[in-house]
């Protein structure tokens, strides 16, 4: 994740690791839902976003 006035060059590729941990979860709890959305604009100035879900 960015801070504001920083940028990711085009081509150019980013990580970022996050470690959830969930508490009171039942013994029957056998998968979660992890959905993201991602926002940025491109180097034309258009506004892109990507929404994405997994079965975790």
């Amino acid at each position: 994740m960015l801070a504001a006035g920083n940028d990711l060059p085009v081509g150019d590729k980013g990580a970022v690791l996050l470690t959830v941990n969930v508490a009171n979860c039942g013994i029957g709890q056998t998968s979660f839902v992890n959905t993201a959305t991602a926002t940025g604009t491109s180097p034309g100035g258009t506004t892109v976003t990507d929404n994405s879900g997994q079965r975790i």
